[in-house]
């Protein structure tokens, strides 16, 4: 294979940005909820 198909790289690069955009979704989703339940811990305590 001297030189991958256009839509290989494509497919490649789209995947990588959906992956990093994933994580930090992930991330401030985790986020989130810890400030969520903190709340909720510290309202009811």
């Amino acid at each position: 294979m001297k030189n991958p198909p256009v839509k290989f790289l494509a497919g490649g690069f789209f995947f990588n940005q959906a992956l990093s955009t994933r994580i930090i979704t992930n991330i401030q989703y985790q986020e989130y909820w810890k400030k969520r339940c903190y709340f909720l811990l510290t309202n009811f305590i």
